[in-house]
């Protein structure tokens, strides 16, 4: 048949097949070869990661001078993320204002981020469009902070954070700090009696053991086991700001944010064991084991008194908030209640001793201020009323804060939601801005003579001064801080004269806590 024709030898062509020239190769020259091969792809992958970062780096920085930014030099891919992680980086923002203004702009890796000294500024992100900025800037290992059900107040954003704020105002209500003096009287006592006279000590130490033990007793009543594990966590604490850190990486390469997550919390998991996460397993334990029914003794029965079961409890979408609008009602979860408790005893630890620290410094170094403040005060009674009453000892106060704002690498926002400024500059979601405070501080045109020690310039109150931060996010424990350093001073200045030590320095660092420390400052007290 035709078709079987077609299938015969006489009909079908002749078809060699050549050798392939690789297969012809003896075994060594193949490996040879594949060895180049992946060299060469290597090389090609590397040269478009190089390139894609330039790409990237550059359309980062034309967005930020097309909303109106003028941008600080960096590198591709890093940005300025050295300069943000650096324990210096509040002195080098008031270099870069000098040359790049009060408002400028910087690369966080791959994260814009504005620094701004600038009153209008600050004023309109912080008070006037709040709406728009009402969140911290966040460390990428945070940013599942929409599902994370034991969130605390200050990673908190939008209608949570409203509902822990309204939650937790109680506890610092003028009730409740009549309750908390009582306490930092004890704990006051404990520190007058047992100071070292007539040698050298080191005031940061010194303010640190009394600060931890005033939180100890008024977040969880002085238990025993708690002052232990709070110490620990304490002691953990303290380590310079650093590049080399995981959310560094996550700055760099936000993309790999989830698997650097994943990353940090198995390294925690099989590393050794976390003083701070042992705390706060006994702040559960101890809230657990509370009866939410009891007269109020401590911040934690405060908390408890709001407690609720329920995970879900209606917050609402985070990133869309609006405050005159947003109703906000009594009430914190199981998981949230350890969390507030370490955010509360942390910070409240934290700030009030670098405060006292600072401030027994300068009056070292101004004797006719300390006889001053000490004339003011022999006689009296510290009770709540009088420490109330107390102007020149507060204008001393902010003095210290205006000149060493150490909380300023915590005043911070993120914008949740596009908004431009009356000032014409455009910030897009996802922007980071920290303000300045330092710079603030320090300008002369807006104070004379700055870098002097004078308390009576706070005289006339001012809406430049920002170190407890401004507007609705403004520090919730700022009353309760101020208490707790006048009684400290008070009763010090009442007892002893503080003398300044040859050879004391006062070296300033930001620390893992965000907050600056002072180290090196040492004293001597003399009896009166």
């Amino acid at each position: 048949s035709p078709s079987s024709s077609l299938l015969s030898p006489s009909h079908c062509h002749s078809y060699h097949l050549h050798p392939s020239p690789l297969s012809s190769l003896p075994p060594h020259k193949l490996i040879e070869f594949d060895e180049k091969g992946q060299m060469i792809l290597l090389c090609v992958l590397f040269l478009l990661f190089i390139i894609y970062s330039i790409i990237h780096h550059n359309t980062l920085i034309n967005r930020l001078k097309h909303n109106g930014f003028v941008v600080v030099p960096s590198l591709p891919l890093l940005g300025n993320e050295p300069l943000l992680s650096s324990p210096y980086s509040f002195k080098q923002f008031g270099q870069l204002a000098q040359i790049y203004g009060k408002t400028f702009a910087l690369l966080r890796g791959s994260i814009p981020t504005v620094i701004t000294s600038d009153p209008t500024v600050i004023r309109e992100i912080c008070i006037q469009h709040f709406s728009s900025f009402h969140s911290h800037a966040l460390d990428p290992l945070d940013s599942d902070i929409y599902s994370r059900s034991n969130l605390h107040l200050f990673h908190s954003r939008g209608s949570r954070w409203k509902r822990l704020r309204t939650s937790m105002s109680t506890a610092f209500s003028l009730q409740a700090i009549r309750m908390w003096f009582t306490k930092m009287e004890l704990r006051t006592d404990d520190l007058i009696e047992t100071l070292p006279l007539d040698k050298e000590i080191s005031l940061h130490s010194l303010f640190q053991r009394h600060a931890s033990s005033v939180i100890a007793e008024c977040v969880f009543d002085g238990d025993e086991e708690g002052k232990e594990t709070f110490t620990d966590a304490i002691l953990s604490f303290g380590s310079p700001s650093s590049f080399f850190s995981l959310s560094t990486f996550a700055y760099i390469f936000p993309s790999l944010t989830p698997l650097i997550i994943s990353i940090d919390r198995r390294r925690s998991q099989f590393g050794p064991i976390n003083p701070l996460a042992t705390f706060t397993h006994f702040l559960a334990k101890t809230a657990y084991l509370r009866e939410a029914d009891q007269t109020p003794t401590d911040f934690l029965q405060y908390l408890k008194s709001v407690e609720v079961e329920e995970k879900d409890i209606g917050d609402g979408r985070e990133d869309l908030f609006d405050p005159t609008q947003s109703r906000a009602i009594k009430c914190i979860t199981v998981d949230e209640l350890p969390s507030q408790l370490r955010f509360v005893s942390i910070a409240g630890f934290d700030t009030t001793a670098n405060t006292l620290t600072l401030l027994c410094l300068l009056l070292s170094q101004n004797q006719n201020i300390q006889d001053h403040i000490r004339s003011l005060i022999f006689d009296l009674s510290p009770d709540l009323d009088t420490l109330s009453n107390l102007p020149y000892l507060q204008w001393c106060i902010w003095e210290t804060l205006r000149l060493f704002p150490h909380a300023s690498p915590l005043s911070t926002r993120e914008c949740t939601s596009p908004i431009t400024l009356s000032t014409g500059l455009r910030f897009d979601r996802g922007t980071q801005v920290v303000i300045d405070t330092w710079s603030l501080h320090y300008d002369s045109s807006l104070w004379s003579e700055p870098h002097l020690f004078r308390p009576e310039r706070f005289s006339h109150s001012s809406s430049l001064f920002i170190p407890f931060g401004i507007g609705p996010r403004q520090c919730i424990g700022m009353r309760f801080a101020l208490l707790e350093i006048k009684l400290a001073l008070v009763r010090l200045l009442q007892r002893y004269r503080i003398h300044p030590v040859e050879g004391s320095t006062c070296h300033l660092t930001v620390r893992d806590t965000n907050t600056i420390w002072p180290e090196g400052i040492h004293v001597r007290f003399e009896s009166l």
